[in-house]
Parts: structure tokens; sequence; C-alpha cells
């Protein structure tokens, strides 16, 4: 698309503009609505948001492009702290080990996400691809949240899915309920989702260190989620 810097550091900028004070009353919502309705709405934001994002990335529009993007932030960080409440609903006794799959979860999301589009883009020169995949996964975070919605419904009180109290253990991570393996698989999605973008995009490295597109997308892996 030919950008300027002023013009690349926009996504980001747009990205970040409805989080400055969006998440003060994520919680509220979630309190006020439920964790369900919460997690369903923002899911189904992020998918409109990618969709003009990406479709703005097809169509070298680049008005398109940071509508989708501001569309998108104003899902994602919701999103986030509405599914580590539900992760800290469901597995109270085991929440130290939970939240650290669940983080793993995003690593993965985004580290596969960092190291193989670059690949992608280095076979098939189709830029726009990547963010179409990006906007795969944004439908894969939506039906899990409907999924997740589902079956917490479906549960006849709020402890039937908790497991029971005891000294936490590693094979214990097997005996979670189904509802943290949603929540975990739902965040991969969501970050392979979110990073679609930033992975392409890497051309800002190449341009200023030398590296091929391939050296970029490793180097974001390495450094990028460290922070």
């Amino acid at each position: 698309m030919n950008l300027s810097a002023t013009q690349y550091n926009m996504f980001f900028s747009f990205y970040f503009i409805p989080n400055i004070v969006l998440p003060l009353f994520t919680g509220y919502f979630a309190d006020l609505f439920g964790r369900k309705l919460g997690l369903l709405i923002c899911s189904a934001v992020l998918v409109v948001g990618h969709f003009f994002f990406a479709l703005g990335i097809s169509n070298h529009s680049f008005a398109m492009s940071v509508i989708g993007r501001l569309i998108y932030g104003i899902g994602a960080d919701s999103y986030q702290t509405i599914a580590l409440e539900c992760l800290s609903f469901w597995n109270l006794e085991f929440l130290s080990m939970s939240m650290a799959i669940h983080s793993a979860a995003e690593g993965l999301g985004s580290g596969l996400n960092n190291f193989l589009l670059p690949q992608l883009y280095a076979i098939t020169q189709n830029l726009p691809l990547g963010f179409w995949i990006g906007f795969v996964f944004a439908i894969l975070c939506l039906l899990t949240a409907v999924l997740f919605g589902l079956i917490e419904s479906c549960a006849s009180n709020s402890q039937a899915l908790v497991l029971n109290h005891e000294l936490p253990k590693l094979s214990g991570m097997f005996k979670f309920p189904l509802l943290f393996w949603l929540l975990t698989f739902q965040v991969c999605f969501f970050c392979g989702n979110t990073n679609s973008f930033s992975a392409i995009m890497g051309g800002m490295v190449q341009i200023r260190f030398g590296f091929n597109v391939q050296e970029a997308g490793v180097l974001i892996v390495i450094f990028a989620h460290n922070e």
C-alpha cells in the first residue's frame, strides 16, 4: 500500500485510542449483562473490525483499514479483560496454573502467526492473504465464544464445572473443565488474529535493518512477545 511511517503508526494509534478509557467500563459491563454476553459481543466486534481492515488492505483503502483497526480496538482489550474474568471464575483452585496456560496460548497464537505468515507471504507474494487468514482466526474466536456461552448456560450451577480443591499438580491441567480449554483455544485464536497484521507489516524492520521477510518474522517472534 506504500504507507508512510505516519500512516503505518496510525494503525497502532487507532487500535489503542478506544482502549484508553474503554477497559475501565468493561468489568462493569460484564457484571451488569453477564460474562457470556460480554465475551460474545467483544468477539463479534473483533470479527467486524478485522473484516473491514482486511477489506481495506485488499482494496488499497487506507481509510477503510484505519476504521477497521478502530472497530477492532474497541473489542480487543475488552475481550481480554472479560476472558480473564471467565478464567478466574471457573478455575479458582488452580488459578495460577490456569493463567500460565492461558498466557502460553497467547504466545503460541502470536508466535506461530509471526513465524508462519512471513513464510506464506514469501511463497505467495500475496499481502492481503495473511490478513484474511487473520479474519478466519477471528471467526474461530467468535465460534468458541458462542460454544463457551452454550456450555456455561447448560451448567446446573456455578460449581458444576469447578475442580475439587487439592494441591496443584502439573498433571492437574488434564482435569481442567472444558470451559477452561475453550477459553484457552479462544485466546490462541484471538492472538493469532490480532498479530496477523504485525507479522506481515514487519517490512519496517526489513527496510531499516536489511532483513528479509522470513528473518523479520523470526525477530518479531523472539522480541515482540517479551514485553
